[in-house]
């Protein structure tokens, strides 16, 4: 029997900088994973590869996961980058650890309420996975334009790390980041994308998520607000 399954909007996108290397971020891990439980809010983790050399590569991490960081350094004015750094529909930020500055970040934009902000609606029919993108009403700026991004997680993942500054512990993350990319530019038209659930899910079969958002971007890439978006547990 064909699977199907409709996407469910949420009311914001929470990007969590991650890394099993690091002693600072199981906290903020927990704290995400909270909100992954949540149903309403679209909580990723990106595992970065900058903190590998200390002792813990990350298996989880990539290189794609710490370029997409490094331009929102370019979007917050930062030099450098670190973690736990939590980013709140891609307009503000916060330190991953704090669940209060986090509540407070995530409460002031609810996406879905905001007027004229575009519509996402991503669902699963039997092998394929339908993904149908409206730009907001009025174009952001000049020097913007909005764009679809496609996200595919883990939904859980178990780590016992045995070197490093997490030694001895077992990991738990959530919706830890395999591929995020920009799927393209988004109009006034309707942008409507058929994909094979197989391109999207997890190739040694573990329990695999995705999610859309249209996202404001700058043409060198740097990354603005988002303004709206969904998620979707992928069948097998």
């Amino acid at each position: 029997m064909a699977q199907e399954a409709d996407g469910r909007p949420v009311r914001g996108v929470l990007e969590l900088f991650t890394s099993q290397g690091c002693s600072s971020c199981p906290p903020a891990d927990e704290i995400l994973s909270r909100y992954a439980a949540s149903g309403d809010v679209l909580a990723l983790s990106y595992h970065v590869d900058y903190w590998d050399y200390i002792g813990w590569k990350d298996a989880l991490a990539s290189r794609q996961n710490t370029d997409r960081q490094k331009a929102y350094g370019k979007t917050f004015g930062h030099r450098t980058v670190y973690t736990p750094q939590l980013v709140v529909n891609g307009s503000s930020e916060v330190e991953g650890a704090k669940s209060g500055d986090v509540a407070a970040a995530i409460d002031a934009e609810d996406l879905r309420s905001e007027p004229g902000a575009g519509e996402i609606t991503l669902s699963q029919d039997g092998p394929t996975v339908r993904i149908s993108a409206l730009a907001p009403a009025a174009r952001p700026s000049a020097d913007r334009e909005t764009v679809l991004v496609l996200v595919t997680y883990r939904r859980e993942t178990q780590t016992q790390v045995s070197r490093g500054e997490n030694e001895g512990r077992t990991l738990v993350n959530h919706h830890s980041v395999r591929d995020w990319r920009v799927v393209g530019k988004v109009t006034g038209k309707s942008m409507e994308i058929d994909m094979p659930v197989s391109m999207l899910a997890d190739p040694d079969g573990a329990p695999t998520g995705c999610a859309v958002f249209l996202q404001e971007m700058t043409a060198k890439g740097v990354p603005g607000p988002i303004r709206a978006a969904a998620m979707l547990d992928l069948a097998p």
